[in-house]
């Protein structure tokens, strides 16, 4: 499962390279530039990171709570930070309060969202990758 999510962030992240090439060769302003850049690696980063993730848990096999939280936690915080990522370089906004514009309280909530769901479920492969260091 992890390694499908993995793949659509990664191709998200990859597909996210266009607009960062367009903004360099535009000259766009620096913060919008590094927003690009800030997207197209990060979610490069996520996809490869939760497809590592997903090929280790389809090799322990393990159907424990752990398992399912480290699943769905790295799944959802890939998707929210996706969505995060992707509508702050498109929008210009930061997500860095929760209110302002639509555009930058979803940002907000999606970060929210994502960070914390990422962490928990990093939490939950630690968990696993301790019970399977033999």
């Amino acid at each position: 499962m992890l390694i499908f999510h993995g793949t659509v962030v990664l191709l998200l992240g990859l597909l996210l390279g266009f607009p960062f090439l367009r903004s360099i060769v535009a000259q766009a302003p620096a913060r919008s530039v590094e927003a690009w850049r800030a997207a197209n690696t990060g979610l490069c980063g996520t996809g490869v990171m939760t497809i590592a993730m997903g090929a280790a848990l389809q090799l322990w096999s393990s159907v424990s709570a752990a398992a399912v939280i480290a699943t769905w936690g790295i799944a959802l915080g890939g998707y929210g930070i996706a969505l995060a990522m992707t509508l702050a370089a498109i929008t210009g906004a930061r997500g860095l309060a929760a209110g302002g514009s639509t555009s930058n309280r979803i940002v907000w909530a999606s970060y929210r969202v994502g960070a914390p769901a990422t962490l928990i479920g990093t939490v939950g492969f630690l968990w696993l990758a301790w019970a399977e260091r033999g």
